[in-house]
């Protein structure tokens, strides 16, 4: 099965994962959960980011041998670049896995490439080469730098990789979700609540329905409380959840119109700064419904999308995936208007990547 390739394709010394090696590198001495998380949350920065591998590939004239997929010793010099039309029908290299099976090969930079055996290669995003691994149902996925220090990206993982991509992206980090992925595992999950600590919307009424022993709890202990303060749940201490959950104050009714921007913007800020502080590093964060709230989504969107934007701005070395849920699809369709118009209208810091 051939792929296309990038063209005019780029020099190696031009490709960057320094980060994903050293990841790599970690998880050959400690394969723990956490840098499990950190390996998919790398890799799906670098998709977000048109992040490249080097992968090798035969061409059509090797292709008369039965296992030219296969890596073999062969003459050509690993500075032998092919280039143009030549790759089109290119055929990407597999290797042997110890528990059978074959799997992708690709390698994180020209150094990784050169420790092994030589072959013709070319450059192709990481994006679209997780896309073609899954296509065929005999490749258990793609081995990352086989010749030294490596770690098999398997099908599930590729498969929860390309769940996330589908999710609407705003700009990096950020993303439109209509509801949560199977396979994402947020570190916190948010919620709205009113002042008294009853759910102030559907959505948060469902989440918390386990929890009302928790929130009675809390009632004797927290006495009042503000909007856009927030509380913080970690998972088995007052909940069932496996994420943590994050407790939003909402406003529902008595926020003058001149004050509902500023109010929504303060809400989101707080959330992160919360999510921040408490070192996790991806949040589903509910979006705010006219019905539920009462103010107009003209103000409620833009608010919500400039506020997380800010953040993520300001705080940019971070990296906190964030995820917008809205199960609505009326409203998730003006988010993406909104977002459509921005781009049209030259507001530099909304639909792009960084």
């Amino acid at each position: 099965m051939s792929m296309n390739f990038l063209t005019p394709i780029p020099e190696p010394q031009q490709i960057d994962n320094s980060d994903l090696e050293d990841i790599i590198l970690r998880l050959e001495k400690d394969r723990t959960h956490e840098n499990l998380e950190t390996l998919i949350r790398t890799l799906q920065r670098k998709m977000i980011n048109q992040g490249l591998l080097l992968i090798p590939v035969s061409d059509q004239y090797e292709q008369e041998s039965p296992k030219a997929d296969l890596f073999r010793l062969d003459k050509v010099s690993v500075d032998d670049l092919t280039r143009g039309s030549d790759l089109r029908e290119a055929v990407p290299r597999t290797v042997e896995l110890a528990r059978g099976g074959q799997a992708l090969a690709a390698f994180t930079s020209k150094n990784e490439f050169q420790k092994g055996e030589a072959s013709k290669y070319t450059a192709v995003l990481l994006k679209e080469f997780l896309e073609y691994a899954i296509q065929s149902e005999n490749l258990q996925g793609i081995v990352l730098n086989p010749w030294d220090v490596s770690v098999l990206i398997d099908r599930k993982m590729i498969a929860q990789l390309l769940d996330l991509a589908a999710a609407t992206q705003i700009r990096s980090g950020i993303y439109l979700i209509k509801s949560v992925p199977k396979d994402l595992h947020p570190d916190v999950q948010g919620c709205f609540i009113t002042e008294s600590l009853e759910p102030a919307d559907s959505f948060s009424a469902q989440l918390l329905e386990p929890m009302k022993p928790a929130l009675e709890e809390l009632k004797q202990n927290v006495p009042f409380l503000n909007v856009g303060n927030t509380i913080l749940l970690e998972p088995g201490d007052h909940c069932d959840h496996t994420s943590s959950i994050l407790l939003m104050v909402a406003p529902v009714s008595g926020i003058e119109p001149m004050y509902e921007e500023t109010a929504i913007s303060e809400i989101y800020l707080h959330a992160m700064n919360e999510t921040s502080k408490a070192g996790y590093k991806s949040v589903v964060l509910p979006a705010m419904s006219e019905e539920s709230f009462g103010i107009p989504l003209t103000k409620s969107i833009p608010s919500t999308l400039l506020a997380l934007s800010a953040w993520c701005s300001s705080h940019p070395k971070e990296a906190v995936e964030i995820f917008i849920q809205i199960p609505q699809k009326a409203v998730f369709d003006q988010y993406l208007g909104y977002l459509h118009e921005m781009e049209n209208g030259g507001n530099e810091t909304m639909g792009q990547v960084d």
